[in-house]
């Protein structure tokens, strides 16, 4: 597919899916939704709705590593796009990185727009996009290393 822009659906991803399947030109934006899904079958049923261009996928919240990888091959079997959504953490983020670059897939990685503590304090070098860029990171394993003062002072006790 080729278009001007994604439209992100999440807000709609029921009326989206079940009540108006095809809200959106095909021949100008994209659709995305997905992330808000938590397991493999639901992406499935995404997946096999033929409704969304770009599936969203939240690795921190869709099975991890391995069930990111798996829904990929799914979204990659059905010729659509997968989404690396990361709006948590500076490690979800750099765990959605790594997953986008070795993922056929992936064409954009979706950042959080504005800055929090969890994304630019909590490691010493986190994912930034640069001219709508982003690159990938250097370190050992996901590439950051956590600042644990900063795990200490966002740290929530009940």
């Amino acid at each position: 597919h080729h278009a001007d822009r994604c439209l992100p659906l999440e807000s709609l991803q029921y009326f989206f899916q079940h009540r108006l399947p095809h809200v959106v030109s095909r021949e100008h934006e994209l659709s995305g939704i997905g992330f808000q899904d938590l397991e493999r079958g639901g992406y499935q049923r995404l997946i096999d709705s033929s409704t969304v261009d770009v599936v969203g996928v939240d690795p921190a919240r869709a099975e991890g590593i391995t069930g990111f990888r798996e829904i990929d091959r799914r979204v990659g079997a059905a010729g659509l796009t997968v989404n690396a959504h990361a709006w948590s953490t500076a490690i979800t983020t750099a765990a959605s990185l790594h997953l986008s670059l070795a993922s056929a897939n992936a064409r954009l990685l979706e950042l959080k727009p504005f800055p929090v503590a969890v994304q630019q304090e909590l490691v010493a070098e986190p994912v930034r996009q640069i001219d709508g860029f982003t690159s990938p990171l250097n370190g050992p394993g996901l590439g950051v290393e956590v600042d644990e003062a900063v795990v200490r002072r966002l740290r929530y006790t009940a």
